[in-house]
């Protein structure tokens, strides 16, 4: 591991600290530091961050309490840390519960839940090779004070001023995915305790979903008996759609994938949106929700016309998707369906700032197989260092202008130049690049 620490000294000079988070994530999943503690990191596809990779413990005492760190300005803290390279993740858990709160614990769970954390720009350390987290939640129950030695540095002072709050405390000042870990753990532990229940939900519409809605079919109903269609203003949350009564497909879905999650039936949402490659031009646009019900995958549709209703079951995802092309073909105008995760959405968000979030790069190269991908010669990149944005023929050289507007500011200039190359070589014109789009400048 020494190699790691030399090999990004040596290259220190040239890269980045994020350029060497990559380079250290995609060869060794993190590295280790002076004090030869391990970090870890990770990456993603079409997601130029880079995260610390992490594990974090809700500590349940006697079911009644949870062990936190809180401060006055109501940000709170749970035992955790970096994963580490050699051990599995719950033993992880376990040790930095003993490092960093000098708690004992046992049963430790994964919740299954998730938080993606991506630091804002005035909290970011120059110093750091990593500019956001991804952290695991586990859930575990107290056994005892530990009392034995700790490493002086795997100790951490910080947390041990914490203490334990109860429980319906903690699912009001909880975050969604805490809230949600411990909703889980309470519903598999505790059981039906109408009072631990009710201190879930602090509004008025999770209170509604949990009196009145228990099932995919009982949530398609309601749905169609009491929420009309309106054209899209901004994205509305599910508290807005409730009050409201009407909404977009996008503002269905939103509602729906909220209420599922209640269930604890593995949600998920997926965009879509037709387009023609050669031009740029995007066409008609829809949302809807989907969950997994015994490994089944089901389209929950409450919003497209002759397609509403309850479609499935389906063995994965992907077969769900071919149903919804299938459908789509029916009515299409534009010659290519492009299908996405929603994601990096926020509520009160315009139509268009909705799109740009779920449609990124990827959507570049969505008609280029992996093989023809890897064939390209570097070069044949926007940006060839990072083999992002094709330009090997002229719908890729479109689709690169459509969505120049995406790409880092570091990377412009270098991505404009060789669109305008790829412009002149395929005999495209300048105008079809729009007045609003940065690339009109370079031109």
């Amino acid at each position: 591991m020494h190699i790691i620490i030399t090999n990004l000294i040596q290259e220190g000079d040239k890269m980045t600290n994020l350029e060497k988070g990559r380079k250290l994530a995609k060869e060794h999943g993190g590295f280790y530091d002076k004090n030869k503690t391990w970090n870890a990191l990770i990456t993603f596809p079409f997601d130029n961050h880079v995260y610390r990779n992490r594990v974090e413990t809700i500590v349940v005492r006697g079911n009644k309490e949870v062990f936190v760190k809180k401060k006055p300005n109501g940000e709170y803290f749970l035992p955790g840390g970096s994963k580490e390279k050699d051990s599995n993740d719950a033993l992880q858990a376990e040790n930095e519960c003993r490092e960093e709160a000098r708690l004992n614990i046992s049963d430790v769970e994964n919740s299954g839940f998730q938080i993606k954390q991506i630091n804002k720009p005035d909290e970011r350390d120059d110093k750091h090779i990593w500019d956001g987290a991804i952290t695991d939640i586990y859930v575990a129950t107290y056994v005892s004070m530990y009392k034995g030695q700790i490493k002086k540095v795997d100790r951490d002072s910080f947390i041990l001023s914490g203490k334990f709050y109860p429980i319906k405390q903690c699912l009001q000042f909880f975050k969604d995915e805490h809230r949600e870990a411990l909703k889980w753990y309470l519903k598999n532990h505790v059981g039906s305790d109408e009072i631990v229940v009710e201190s879930m939900y602090k509004d008025g519409v999770d209170k509604f979903i949990y009196h009145n809605i228990k099932t995919p079919e009982a949530l398609f109903e309601w749905m169609k008996s009491n929420i009309s269609y309106a054209n899209y203003t901004k994205l509305k949350s599910p508290e807005e759609l409730y009050e409201t009564r009407k909404g977009s497909c996008h503002d269905q879905s939103e509602f729906t994938y909220h209420a599922l999650r209640k269930m604890h039936l593995d949600p998920g949402r997926l965009f879509v949106i037709e387009y023609d490659p050669s031009s740029g031009k995007g066409g008609e646009t829809h949302s809807f929700s989907y969950y997994v019900k015994k490994k089944k995958y089901y389209w929950l549709e409450t919003a497209w016309g002759n397609n509403k209703g309850i479609h499935g079951p389906y063995d994965n995802l992907n077969d769900l998707k071919n149903e919804v092309k299938k459908r789509w073909d029916k009515k299409r105008k534009y010659p290519e369906l492009y299908i996405s995760t929603v994601r990096n959405t926020k509520y009160g968000m315009t139509l268009d700032e909705f799109v740009n979030a779920c449609t990124d790069d990827e959507m570049t190269e969505a008609t280029l197989t992996s093989e023809k991908r890897n064939n390209l010669k570097t070069k044949t990149f926007g940006i060839p260092e990072l083999r992002k944005y094709p330009l090997n023929d002229k719908s890729h050289v479109m689709a690169a202008i459509r969505f120049f507007n995406k790409v880092e500011p570091k990377y412009e200039e270098e991505l404009a130049q060789n669109i305008i190359k790829a412009m002149k070589k395929f005999n495209i014109s300048s105008s079809v690049v729009g007045d609003k789009n940065r690339l009109k400048k370079y031109l």
